[in-house]
């Protein structure tokens, strides 16, 4: 499987792969929005979410994420970076801001599982 990118000369900094998981986005404005997490690396998600949103946004990530049997409910606080409205929903990238240490281990896990299959 080819991780996610905008080309395959882009590098980025985290591998990225696809997923689906479902959660929540609380902004600063305390709106909750339900979110599909499509997909991720170390460095973010990206996400689909009914409401728009400004690059620059902070917002509160809560999703569960499942890889085989294991099950981590992932809560960190991200910076949206980009925005895009594709059929119907608007599309975003976040960017991780506070330390998401503790899902590290599980995080890299579930994409190298992913990069090898």
């Amino acid at each position: 499987m080819q991780p996610v990118g905008r080309s395959r000369t882009h590098k980025r900094r985290y591998p990225r792969v696809t997923c689906s998981f479902d959660g929540r986005l609380t902004t600063t404005r305390k709106e909750v929005h339900k979110i599909k997490v499509i997909n991720i690396s170390l460095g973010g998600v990206a996400l689909s979410v009914p409401a728009p949103l400004e690059k620059g946004d902070k917002v509160l990530l809560e999703f569960r994420a499942v890889d085989h049997d294991e099950v981590m409910k992932i809560k960190a606080i991200g910076r949206v970076v980009f925005v895009i409205f594709r059929h119907s929903v608007h599309e975003l990238g976040i960017e991780f801001q506070s330390d998401i240490s503790v899902y590290d281990a599980f995080i890299r896990n579930y994409v190298n599982n992913r990069l090898r299959a």
